[in-house]
C-alpha cells in the first residue's frame, strides 16, 4: 500500500473510528454467544477493520505549515464554482467521514485544488453517488487560501 498522508486530527479521527467498531464488534459477539454463527454485519465490522488498521499502518504524519501562498494540506481554501457558489474547508490528509469543512487530499476536490494558487482557475470532474452515479464536472477558482492556523479559528471545530 503507498504511503497516506495524515494530520493529527485526521490520526485522531482514524483511531477513533477503529476503537468503535472494535467496541461494536466485540459487544455483538457477547450479545450472540459463541454458538451462534457470526452475521454478515460481523463480517463487514472486520473487514473494515482490518481495512483502517491496514491505513493506520502506512501513514506519514504530516504536519501543516503555516503558509498560504498554494493550497497545501492544513490550508484553509475558499473556492468559487462557475456558477457562483463558494465553498470553504479545511485540506486535510486522509479524512473519515464527513466532518463540516472538512476536505480530503484523497477526495476530487482536494485532488483538484492541492497545490493551487489564489486565483487558479481548475477542472473538477466528480461522481455523486447519492444522485444515482451522476457524473458532474466544472470550473472552480481558488478565491482565497488561509493559513491552518486562520483556516482552525475560522472554519474549526
Amino acid at each position: 500500500m503507498n504511503k497516506i498522508l495524515i494530520t493529527n486530527n485526521g490520526l485522531k479521527e482514524l483511531e477513533r473510528s477503529i476503537s468503535i467498531m472494535k467496541n461494536n464488534l466485540s459487544s455483538a459477539t457477547l450479545w450472540r454467544g459463541m454458538s451462534v454463527p457470526e452475521s454478515g454485519e460481523e463480517k463487514d465490522w472486520k473487514k473494515k477493520i482490518m481495512q483502517l488498521e491496514k491505513i493506520r499502518n502506512s501513514i506519514i504524519r504530516v504536519k501543516p505549515k503555516e503558509q498560504n501562498q498554494e493550497v497545501r494540506i492544513g490550508n484553509g481554501v475558499i473556492i468559487e464554482f462557475d456558477n457562483g457558489e463558494t465553498f470553504e474547508f479545511i485540506l486535510e490528509g486522509y479524512h473519515l467521514g464527513s466532518t463540516a469543512n472538512r476536505v480530503s487530499l484523497y477526495a476530487p476536490l482536494g485532488q483538484a485544488v492541492f497545490r493551487a494558487k489564489k486565483g487558479e482557475k481548475k477542472f473538477l470532474v466528480y461522481t455523486q453517488k447519492w444522485s444515482g452515479e451522476r457524473r458532474k464536472m466544472g470550473i472552480l477558482r481558488v478565491k482565497e487560501i488561509l493559513t491552518p492556523t486562520e483556516a482552525e479559528r475560522k472554519f474549526g471545530r
